[in-house]
């Protein structure tokens, strides 16, 4: 027989207080169904010093009958051992610290950057914020077009936020320090550049900011135009511990869940579509001798149609359960034929929209999501 399901189980806080050595244990079986049992089982303390109190309690547990087949697959007289393996309830977890602790991620989830990494990413990002009031204040902002000019909005509040401390890995003083050395300048920027194409778009964007304002130069022509820094930057996946905490979630998601239905909006070159897929591979959802499919349906969407002819070559061998379907998100869900309450997660990791367009449209996809 093999443990399935515990309805509760309470465990006395701390465990290691118990005044005796000696324990009572007490329960009761019931048969439910030809293949079910379902027990209670409770322990206390004995001795003069025991609490009353139950130190363990167990209340709902099944144990289930293996089948004739597997039975049969059994020589007489061999040893059998069935492992089984417990992980957190997904739905239950309100913040990554529920995650469980792994001492060993996998290769493609192993996060790369360090702190030291981050604060260098935040200083080149903040000297190029910096830079670009001087710019700021000899434009005609009345001649810019609306994404230009929110571009300036940003810059000031992000340069207010800079000089006021309150940007993550900034350290104000280490800044105006980098900022006033042309070497020190000079090296950071090349330091990052050469990291990862993350780095090298930082860089070549935010050297870039002057011809941009001044609208000699459109800001797409450095993304996208002449190589290819912009699919070297997707591939690389999603930034920081992200992947890592998403992929861990996933896979205790997977361990007592199947026939998820997924929609990932603004799916892009698919970079966290890898990250889905892959978590639910490790879980045994794909190429397993006899996994259960975790996934139903997996709807890749993005607002043009562009992008899914590399989704279907990249993602080839779950053909079967992803889709492409173009979505605008900024138009109403039910009217491009996706219907409310016809999924278990939403993603919605590489969304570009306005901002007030974006906060308008969460309610909407949240109806999509099967509550």
């Amino acid at each position: 027989m093999v443990a399935n399901r515990i309805e509760t189980l309470y465990i006395a806080d701390p465990l290691g207080e118990a005044t005796t050595s000696l324990w009572k244990a007490y329960g009761q079986t019931q048969r439910k169904t030809s293949t079910i049992y379902r027990s209670d089982v409770t322990i206390y303390e004995s001795g003069e010093l025991a609490e009353p109190r139950p130190r363990l309690s167990i209340k709902g547990l099944d144990l289930v009958l293996l089948s004739t087949d597997n039975r049969e697959r059994v020589q007489i007289g061999e040893d059998t051992f069935f492992v089984e393996t417990w992980k957190p309830d997904a739905k239950m977890m309100t913040s990554v610290n529920d995650l469980p602790v792994c001492n060993e991620l996998p290769a493609d989830l192993t996060p790369v950057f360090t702190r030291d990494d981050h604060e260098a990413f935040q200083l080149a990002s903040s000297i190029f914020v910096l830079d670009s009031l001087e710019i700021i204040n000899g434009l005609n902002l009345a001649d810019l077009p609306s994404h230009l000019r929110a571009f300036v909005d940003w810059i000031k509040t992000e340069a207010e936020n800079i000089t006021q401390g309150r940007a993550p890995f900034v350290d104000v003083a280490t800044l105006d320090r980098v900022r006033a050395n042309p070497d020190l300048r000079n090296g950071l920027l090349k330091r990052v550049s050469k990291w990862n194409a993350r780095g090298e778009l930082v860089i070549r964007v935010g050297s870039n900011v002057k011809p941009i304002l001044k609208q000699e130069t459109d800001s797409l022509e450095f993304m996208f135009g002449g190589d290819d820094i912009m699919s070297r930057t997707y591939d690389e996946g999603l930034p920081g511990d992200v992947a890592v905490h998403l992929g861990q979630y996933l896979d205790c998601l997977a361990h007592n869940q199947s026939g998820l239905r997924i929609l990932e909006v603004g799916g892009g070159t698919g970079s966290a579509t890898r990250v889905i897929l892959d978590a639910f591979r490790r879980a045994g959802g794909r190429d397993a001798v006899d996994g259960i499919a975790p996934i139903a349906r997996y709807d890749f969407t993005d607002i043009s149609a562009a992008f899914f002819e590399k989704a279907k070559s990249r993602f080839a061998d779950w053909s079967d359960v992803v889709r492409c379907k173009t979505f605008d998100i900024e138009k109403d869900a039910r009217q491009q034929g996706f219907e409310h309450g016809a999924y278990d997660i939403i993603l919605a990791s590489s969304v570009s929209s306005m901002k007030s367009a974006l906060s308008a449209s969460l309610p909407s996809l949240d109806n999509m999501r099967d509550n």
